[in-house]
């Protein structure tokens, strides 16, 4: 009920005879599930104050009075394949698309903007990103993610199954999964981007910002202690990501997958170059939009 992600909501209550008596029976249902593992309900702290405070949702307004955030009217996905030419039947759509890779900008352009906290550094936040790269959608990156995801198997693909021969390099892999077989698809990659993103403020990775190799065998301990979805997440040199999303019924889970060019997570190094936002773009990078690299045609 109180999920901050939550924006509907309908209910319904039926008067049903029993022993006798009357008994009354509600159901309410909601956009959004509350219950995920790892999901943070709402951020703590004050009301919105103005439409900039209202992030959950692009395009949000802040409704004064109360305090809440009012999400605009989203149009449903009407399964188009224009925008990005993709292979049909990888259980993605331009808006699935979308979603995954403007969620994913957001958060890096948050980490660029030296907004994002880390559990490591006490009522802290990670360092500002100086050469934070702004993604771009790749179709060659969605087919392997969907060739990999039929299979169901929620572990890590082998690196063989992800060399790309252009690039001479094997693609990154980030992996979610939810109980829910039959989840909405643009829910789901949501809460994967979510699910990502936030081990940053649940691990942490430390004000050096270095994938050192103490920080990375944590998860051999603990499963509940990995940062490495975070890092590939936010790793300031990978400029394309590709995804796809597979409905698993005979496990019961659905099952996303995204894969990412350039590689991260190499440990050892620096998760981004830490430094004012836009200072060192590499080259071909002409300009700067929400503190991100972008390139310029």
């Amino acid at each position: 009920m109180i999920n901050a992600a939550t924006t509907k909501v309908a209910c319904a209550y039926h008067v049903c005879p029993k022993d006798g008596m009357e008994k009354l029976d509600l159901l309410c249902l909601y956009d959004d599930v509350g219950y995920l593992k790892g999901n943070y309900v709402y951020d703590t702290g004050k009301g919105c104050k103005g439409s900039e405070d209202c992030s959950t949702y692009k395009g949000s307004t802040c409704e004064h009075a109360t305090g809440l955030c009012e999400r605009p009217e989203e149009p449903e996905d009407d399964g188009k394949n224009d925008k990005y030419k993709c292979k049909i039947g990888n259980g993605m759509t331009d808006k699935r698309r979308q979603r995954i890779l403007d969620m994913h900008n957001d958060f890096r352009s948050l980490v660029a903007s030296g907004q994002a906290k880390d559990k490591l550094i006490p009522n802290g936040f990670a360092p500002k990103a100086a050469n934070m790269r702004k993604l771009e959608y790749d179709c060659r990156l969605e087919e392997m993610a969907a060739k990999y995801a039929r299979g169901c198997v929620y572990e890590h693909s082998s690196n063989e199954s992800r060399y790309l021969e252009e690039e001479k390099t094997i693609a990154g892999e980030n992996l979610f999964k939810t109980s829910i077989p039959e989840a909405d698809e643009i829910r789901a990659l949501e809460w994967a981007t979510k699910a990502w993103f936030h081990e940053l403020r649940e691990v942490g990775l430390g004000k050096e910002n270095n994938l050192t190799r103490a920080l990375w065998d944590r998860h051999i301990n603990d499963p509940n202690m990995q940062i490495g979805h975070y890092t590939q997440l936010a790793w300031g040199d990978t400029d394309k990501i590709g995804c796809s999303i597979q409905h698993c019924y005979e496990k019961r889970m659905t099952l996303v997958v995204c894969n990412y060019l350039i590689f991260g997570n190499h440990v050892g190094r620096l998760v981004y170059k830490p430094g004012t936002p836009c200072s060192e773009c590499p080259s071909g990078y002409k300009g700067c939009e929400n503190n991100l690299c972008v390139k310029r045609t």
